[in-house]
C-alpha cells in the first residue's frame, strides 16, 4: 500500500495540476501551494513553540474549534499553524484571526512531508476529523512528535476498515499518540480492527461549537422584517432538489401564510440577483437593501457563516443534501432551536441524525407531496412544545466533548503553559 499511495499521490497531484486552468477550484488548489515552503519558514523563524493542526475544509476546522481556541487561551506563548486542503476551507479563513498562521498543506509526499516538518518544528501536532495524509503523520511519528487526532467517528462500513485500505489507515491512526473518539462504537472499532487502544470516548465537539455559537448569535433586522408573525420554513444548505420543492410549494395558495428562507450550499449570487430581479414580487435577496413587500414569499440568504443563527428565526428547518450523494449537511445546528427536521433519505446514518430520528425530531422526507403534508400539518398545528423541549435537551444532554478533550490535553502538555 505504501508505494501505491506515494504512486496515487502523484497522479492526484498531476491530475490537479492538468486540470487548474479550466477549473476553479483546482486553479486554487495549485495557486495557494506556490512558494508554500518560503512562505511557511517566514512564519516559522523566531518562533520557538508551535503547534499545528490540520483540517480538510471549513467544517473540519469549525468541529474542532472550541478545543482550538480554547487551547489558544491556555498556551498564550505558542504561535499556531492551521493548514487546510481544500481552497474553500483556505480562502474562508485566510483573513480571519483564528490561527497566527494559515497555509496550504502541500501536496503528500515524502519530499514534502519532511520540508514541511523540517521548517515548521511544531512542538505538537493535531488533525480533525477524517483527513489523513500519511506521509506527514508517519514523519511525525518517527520525530516523536505528539500527535493526536480530533472528532473521530467510525462505523462498521467506515472506508477506514475496507481491505483495500485497511494497512494505510492502521499506518495513519498509529502514528496519533492518542484518538479522541465521538463514540464508543468507534473505540471499539479502533481496538477489535486495528488494535489501536490509545483512544478516549469524549463525544461530539460539533454540539460544543454550536452551542456555544448560540450565546453569540447577532441580529437580522431584515430577516426579521421578512418573517414578522409568519410561521417560517428555513432551507438549509439547500442543493437543488430541496430547493426545486420549496420554491413549489411558496407558490402554492394554501402556503400563503408561510415565509421561507433558502440558503442555499454553494451560493451563486449573480444567478441569485438575476432570479430576484426577475421576480421581485415574490422573492427578495438577503443582501439587498430593497423595500420588503407583503407578496414576498422567499428570501434567499446570499451569504456563508449565518446559517447556524438564521434557525433562531424559524418554526420548521429542511436541511439539504439528503437527495445529493454527499448525504445531509449538519442538523444540530437546527436542533438547537428545537426545530422539527425534515431531510431527503441519505442521511448517512450520521449518530444525530439516527437519535433524532428515534426521538421524533427528525424525520425523512422522499417527495415533494410529503413535505407539503408536514408543512401543512406544522402550519395547521403548530410545532408541539414538548417535542421541541425534547430536541433542545439532546443538544443539551450532549454536550462537553471539548471540554473533555481540553482537559485531557492540558495534563498532557503543562510544559506550554509556561513557555515565555
Amino acid at each position: 500500500m505504501s508505494v501505491l499511495y506515494r504512486l496515487g499521490i502523484r497522479l492526484y497531484g498531476g491530475l490537479i495540476w492538468a486540470a487548474a486552468p479550466f477549473v476553479p477550484k483546482a486553479r486554487a488548489w495549485v495557486q495557494g501551494r506556490k512558494e508554500w515552503a518560503d512562505r511557511l519558514a517566514a512564519f516559522a523563524e523566531g518562533n520557538p513553540s508551535i503547534v499545528w493542526m490540520h483540517c480538510s475544509s471549513v467544517g473540519e476546522f469549525e468541529d474542532s474549534r472550541v478545543v482550538w481556541e480554547q487551547l489558544r487561551a491556555a498556551w498564550p506563548q505558542t504561535k499556531f499553524a492551521l493548514t487546510f486542503f481544500s481552497s474553500s476551507g483556505y480562502e474562508h479563513f485566510i483573513d480571519k484571526p483564528v490561527a497566527d498562521g494559515i497555509f496550504y498543506l502541500p501536496l503528500d509526499t515524502r519530499h514534502n512531508a519532511r520540508r514541511f516538518l523540517d521548517l515548521l518544528q511544531p512542538q505538537v501536532v493535531f488533525f480533525s476529523r477524517s483527513d489523513l495524509w500519511r506521509n506527514v503523520l508517519v514523519e511525525a511519528r518517527r520525530r516523536g512528535l505528539p500527535s493526536y487526532l480530533l472528532g473521530l467517528r467510525m462505523d462498521a462500513n467506515s472506508p477506514f476498515l475496507k481491505n483495500s485500505a485497511r494497512s494505510h489507515f492502521e499506518a495513519c491512526f498509529r502514528a496519533f499518540t492518542h484518538i479522541y473518539a465521538q463514540n464508543e462504537t468507534t473505540r471499539q472499532l479502533l481496538e477489535s480492527e486495528l488494535g489501536i487502544t490509545a483512544v478516549s470516548v469524549v463525544g461530539n465537539a460539533r454540539i460544543d461549537r454550536i452551542a456555544n455559537a448560540a450565546t453569540t448569535a447577532p441580529d437580522f433586522p431584515r430577516v426579521k422584517e421578512f418573517v414578522g408573525d409568519h410561521f417560517c420554513v428555513i432551507v438549509g444548505s439547500s442543493v437543488s432538489l430541496e430547493e426545486v420543492y420549496a420554491l413549489q410549494l411558496a407558490t402554492r395558495p394554501e402556503f400563503d401564510p408561510v415565509r421561507w428562507l433558502l440558503v442555499p450550499h454553494e451560493i451563486h449570487r449573480d444567478e441569485l440577483k438575476l432570479r430576484t430581479l426577475r421576480l421581485q414580487d415574490q422573492e427578495a435577496l438577503f443582501t439587498e437593501d430593497t423595500p420588503l413587500k407583503d407578496t414576498h414569499r422567499v428570501l434567499w440568504i446570499d451569504t456563508v457563516g449565518h446559517l447556524k443563527h438564521l434557525y433562531a428565526y424559524a418554526d420548521l428547518a429542511i436541511v439539504g443534501g439528503g437527495f445529493d450523494k454527499i448525504g445531509i449537511h449538519s442538523i444540530l445546528e437546527p436542533a438547537l432551536y428545537g426545530l422539527p427536521i425534515w431531510f431527503g433519505p441519505n442521511h448517512r446514518n450520521y449518530p444525530e441524525a439516527l437519535d433524532l430520528m428515534a426521538l421524533g425530531g427528525a424525520t425523512v422526507f422522499e417527495s415533494i407531496e410529503e413535505l407539503a403534508a408536514v408543512v401543512h400539518q406544522h402550519l395547521k398545528e403548530g410545532v408541539d412544545p414538548t417535542l421541541k423541549s425534547q430536541i433542545k435537551g439532546y443538544v443539551r444532554e450532549n454536550t462537553g466533548a471539548s471540554t473533555r478533550t481540553l482537559e485531557d490535553l492540558l495534563s498532557r502538555h503543562p510544559e506550554l503553559a509556561l513557555k515565555g
